[in-house]
């Protein structure tokens, strides 16, 4: 069912099981990968914020 829904929304030919199956799983990874990068810029711009406030905070 999801993979039926996902090929109609990618326009993938859905003749070969195998080869939508596998642009499924290519399409999760790589929004995994995404997601994952996106978390980590925000985790280091995050800490950095809070390391800058914390030096400011002991320079007074």
């Amino acid at each position: 069912m999801i993979v039926q829904l996902l090929s109609r929304y990618l326009c993938i030919d859905n003749t070969n099981q195998q080869n939508t199956t596998i642009n499924v799983y290519t399409l999760f990874v790589a929004s995994t990968y995404v997601i994952t990068f996106l978390c980590y810029i925000s985790n280091i711009i995050k800490n950095r914020v809070i390391w800058k406030k914390f030096r400011l905070y002991m320079e007074k």
